[in-house]
């Protein structure tokens, strides 16, 4: 029994001591932390682990000593190095160890076993490093040889032959037993031993007496061989998990449940393993049973919310933030927590609320002032902002990542706030930082330089340059000397990279040569770009074709590298090979809509030009756009034709009155998203979104120089545009003359696995899903107006109305070999998951993108959604590829999808579906019959609506007694208010009430 008693002491020190997460239970592994907001990325970024203490290299360096016991190679044990990169350094490592084995030669402790095991590490070879421990445990070696014969020291290894290794695994096997009497004098002399011992045994005194009782009453509860072999399991799931090696914890801590299904913290920390991979259903599962066990686990409650939020489950995510605090309401994470959340559901005043409510518990706690400075920028409030990342800094003056958030703030500031600025201690000590501009930008940057070293920060170091130089990039994209700020930008680039090497640092090498090859191009530098991004690609490849990676995580790298392939579709415009661009661009989108849709995939097929020419014919051509980080390109495609014909940016001169297409767009779109989230949240009909709508379509249109592509169209009449990025989300085709019938394409390749009907309308079956009652939805009246008209048209019709249209009647009736889908309801879009954008059913229920996904649509000839913004995006840019309902449903098979990209007027809506299907009837085809009912709704008169009205109700009589009537109604209702029946003025002449309506397919 005392030997096992102090076995546990010894498991309790290992535990306790060994790890750098002191801060949480002995038996929890490091959670997953959202504790850092990026203000440029829109995502959280986790704060840069800390520097590592004498405790933290002796444990690690065990760690490293176990792994090649147990048979690591040369490759893994540099795996291992790397995973520590940026929290020490190889020359840091060796004045550690010298120092490590200095102590061991003095000590009076025998020490074979580790001599042994720093050989076996030298044998296997890992650098400086390794030749030192090779030198220390021959030191080790000679001084036992003075003492004892010589042992053999084995020079081949079976991998599966495990050496011991004194402090390490098998530390316990080998210490000897000590009594009662010796351990209470321990514990009596180190009263800090023993209150953490009190902490992790769960005993309300420090008294010796009480701890040891309570070590002898564990260990004799359970089972010795099972609770033996659980602990195994769980502190080799433990180290894995510090080690990185999460698919080998999840393993682990399987089988610890496996032994104790009610271990909830092997639970738990199985969450967090999960979480790792981007398993994040089941991680939320995992930490369900841990919370089953424990209902006041509030950690788990708090993980729970990380990742609901990371699925895009936001309102979930805030209750269990929520059910976390209502535990522990002190614990400041949590609050840091659930004000991301906030931030990302754009509740931004609640979210400072949050902030605020962290900092008063942890007045020191840095990475909240600087997230709360990130949420005060996007309420506009910049020097409020700068105010609180100061504060960031004043706790911490080498955080770089406040420095950098400090810069973008002062970048956009309009004006400097002396009163606020009088409370900063940082801006006391340099009044540079008193500028706000494009000089405030690069003060704070270079004032940070003052702090973070490159030898002990490389990566804040080389992020500060690369900062340095985007501002020099952004300011030349808007001064009439452009060249001169990129020359200096590429020279800022070049110097990030001194210390973000492709060895250490590949994938943030990568990111920085992803800038400098934008750069080079926008100095039209093609060969030395050329050079740049083949090296760009090679290094792109290996990182993911690293057969250690999860496909979550090429998933993320291939997303996060997508600017670097639209950069070489720029590059291939610039070298004129024109049919490689469009190829390029063309694959760039098919891997984009796979990466969100289903996610990670190495085998990804496009078409080629010749390919792409089965969607021509000498009356039908392709405007097919691009838009990089650089540059915004239209390629025409016309039948036969050699090449594409591209409308390329022109080249920038050493001076220019002007800025490029592409930065003019990106101006475009923020002002849109600004005005547009302003109208949602006052619903003004006098608002200026609304005003300036034909202006700002108008602006969009000089701007992608729809007159030059309108030139190279003659003989044309019909149109396939196929947008890119945010083109996807307005109206491209109220840029073009009456005279085009035109459809959109999510890409070239959807296009090409469409079929093409020629049956006639009227045999087609109708499934209609009418008005769900949707919870906190509002109730539509004219959508049961236009459900009605529109289902008298068919024989047969399913209709699926209010509390019918469930998720599960609906997937059946999909099913159920109907040709037409018409939806009168609400629709949504995720920005952060679009897999998770939905129209939304009866009550709680959606159905997902992703469900749709899951669907054979290839016999729909027709999905009509005529729910309100089914294709908008939030006011955020899309960097990679747009991907919405109409995404889903074309890529499915569906010939064609009507859908709109703003909230439309449910009366227009109503009335322009009506007309739609009534073309549809008399023979027209799907975008001939859409472009015929925007003419009808822009021309209609209230008196052509009064009889149409008349003529509604009484075709519905007796089909819909009540909508009959409530026509009737209307009828006479415009016919009594003279000002309105005999005006000439169409009341939807406006585009505000058609142009969102579009139309996708071949």
């Amino acid at each position: 029994m005392l030997r096992r008693i102090w076995q546990r002491i010894v498991q309790f020190f290992r535990r306790s001591f060994g790890s750098s997460t002191s801060s949480q239970s002995s038996r929890t592994a490091r959670r997953k932390k959202q504790a850092y907001l990026s203000h440029e990325r829109e995502q959280r970024q986790a704060e840069p682990p800390k520097s590592l203490e004498n405790a933290d290299y002796e444990f690690l360096f065990m760690q490293l000593l176990e792994g090649v016991g147990h048979g690591w190679q040369h490759h893994r044990v540099l795996k291992f190095m790397a995973e520590l990169e940026g929290r020490t350094t190889e020359k840091q490592w060796v004045l550690w160890l010298r120092g490590f084995g200095e102590r061991l030669v003095v000590s009076p402790t025998r020490h074979q076993d580790l001599a042994v095991a720093m050989l076996q590490l030298a044998e296997v070879g890992c650098g400086e490093l390794g030749e030192v421990a090779g030198e220390i445990g021959r030191d080790l070696l000679e001084r036992l040889d003075r003492q004892q014969p010589t042992r053999q020291i084995p020079t081949n290894l079976n991998p599966l032959e495990v050496v011991p290794v004194a402090g390490v695994a098998n530390f316990s096997e080998e210490v000897e037993p000590i009594s009662l009497d010796r351990l209470w004098d321990i514990l009596q002399q180190d009263t800090d031993l023993a209150q953490q011992m009190a902490e992790i045994f769960e005993v309300q005194t420090t008294n010796p007496q009480s701890i040891i009782e309570a070590l002898i009453n564990q260990g004799t509860v359970a089972s010795e061989s099972t609770t033996e072999d659980a602990e195994f399991w769980f502190n080799q799931g433990f180290r894995e998990y510090e080690a990185g090696d999460f698919e080998g914890a999840i393993a682990s801590f399987d089988r610890v449940v496996d032994l104790n299904p009610d271990d909830r913290e092997a639970w738990y920390n199985r969450g967090n393993a999960l979480s790792e991979l981007g398993r994040l259903e089941e991680a939320i599962a995992s930490f369900d049973r841990a919370i089953e066990i424990k209902p006041d686990d509030y950690e788990a409650w708090n993980d729970r919310g990380i990742n609901l939020h990371d699925l895009g489950r936001l309102e979930e995510a805030i209750a269990s933030f929520d059910r976390a605090i209502e535990i522990k309401p002190d614990n400041y994470d949590t609050w840091n927590d659930r004000a991301i959340t906030l931030h990302s559901l754009g509740q931004y005043e609640e979210a400072i609320s949050s902030f605020d409510r962290a900092v008063a518990i942890e007045p020191n706690y840095q990475e909240v002032w600087n997230n709360r400075g990130i949420v005060l920028s996007k309420l506009g409030r910049y020097e409020d902002a700068i105010a609180s990342f100061d504060k960031a800094l004043e706790i911490k003056i080498d955080k770089w990542e406040a420095w950098i958030n400090r810069g973008a703030a002062a970048a956009t500031s309009l004006f400097f706030d002396p009163l606020l600025a009088s409370a900063s201690a940082i801006a006391k000590q340099n009044p540079s930082l008193h500028q706000r501009g494009y000089e405030g930008q690069l003060a704070s940057y270079q004032e940070a330089l003052k702090y973070v070293s490159q030898d002990t920060q490389p990566e804040g170091w080389a992020w500060l340059h690369k900062h340095i130089a985007q501002a020099y990039y952004d300011r030349g994209c808007i001064d009439s000397k452009p060249r001169e700020y990129w020359r200096k930008a590429v020279n800022e680039y070049r110097e990030a990279l001194k210390t973000l090497t492709e060895a250490r640092f590949p994938e943030l090498h990568l990111e920085i040569l992803q800038d400098l090859f934008k750069a080079l191009l926008s100095l039209g530098q093609t060969p030395e770009a050329a050079q740049l991004q083949e090296r760009g690609s090679d290094l792109l490849q290996r990182l993911l074709n690293e057969q250690n990676r999860s496909d979550w995580y090429k998933k993320q790298v291939a997303l996060k590298f997508v600017p670097f392939n639209q950069l070489t579709v720029d590059l291939a415009v610039q070298s004129n090979q024109f049919v490689q661009a469009l190829e390029l661009a063309e694959k760039n989108k098919t891997a984009c809509l796979t990466l969100l849709l289903d996610g990670w995939s190495n085998n990804i097929t496009s078409p080629k030009w010749v390919d792409i020419q089965q969607l021509l014919n000498p009356t039908t051509a392709i405007v097919y756009w691009h838009l990089s980080p650089s540059a915004l390109h239209t390629f025409i495609l016309k039948h036969n034709a050699p090449e594409p014909i591209v409308l390329k940016e022109t080249p920038v001169a050493e001076e220019t009155k002007f800025p490029s297409r592409v930065v003019e767009f990106e101006n475009w779109v923020k002002d849109w998203n600004q005005q547009y989230k302003e109208y949602r949240s006052s619903k003004d009909k006098n608002h200026r979104w609304r005003q300036e709508l034909e202006a700002k379509l108008t602006h969009i249109g000089n701007i992608l120089d729809i007159s030059e592509v309108i030139e190279e169209l003659a003989d044309i009449t019909k149109l396939i545009l196929i947008p890119h990025r945010d083109l996807h989300r307005f109206p491209l085709h109220y840029l073009f003359p009456d005279n085009f019938t035109i459809t959109y394409l999510p890409s070239a390749k959807i296009g090409l696995n469409l079929k093409v009907e020629q049956d006639g309308w009227q045999t087609k079956k109708l499934l209609s899903v009418e008005y769900p009652d949707s919870l906190g939805l509002e109730k539509l009246l004219y959508p049961e107006i236009e459900a009605a008209a529109i289902t008298e048209m068919f024989d047969n019709p399913t209709r699926l109305p209010d509390e019918d249209a469930t998720k599960e009647q609906v997937i059946a009736a999909l099913f159920d070999q109907h040709n037409i889908f018409h939806f009168t309801g609400h629709g949504s879009y995720n920005f952060a998951i679009p897999k998770l954008s939905a129209l939304a059913l009866t009550g709680k229920d959606l159905l997902t993108l992703e469900e749709i996904c899951q669907l054979p649509l290839s016999d729909y000839q027709l999905i009509c959604l005529c729910a309100c913004e089914t294709a908008v995006t939030s006011n955020q840019t899309i960097a990679t590829e747009y991907v919405g309902l109409v995404s889903g449903f074309v890529r499915q098979g569906a010939s064609h999808v009507l859908s709109t990209l703003w909230t439309v007027p449910e009366d227009s809506s109503a009335l322009l579906a009506i007309e739609f299907y009534q073309r549809l009837k008399a023979h027209l085809p799907p975008a001939q019959a859409l472009k015929e009912a925007q003419q009808w709704l822009r021309t209609v008169t209230n008196t052509e609506l009064a009889q149409m009205y008349k003529n509604l109700s009484i075709q519905l009589t007796e089909y819909a007694p009540g909508v009959s009537e409530y026509l009737r109604f209307q009828a006479m209702f415009l016919e009594g208010k003279p000002d309105k029946i005999n005006s000439s003025q169409p009341p939807y002449a406006h585009p505000y009430y058609w142009a969102a309506f579009t139309i996708a397919g071949r």
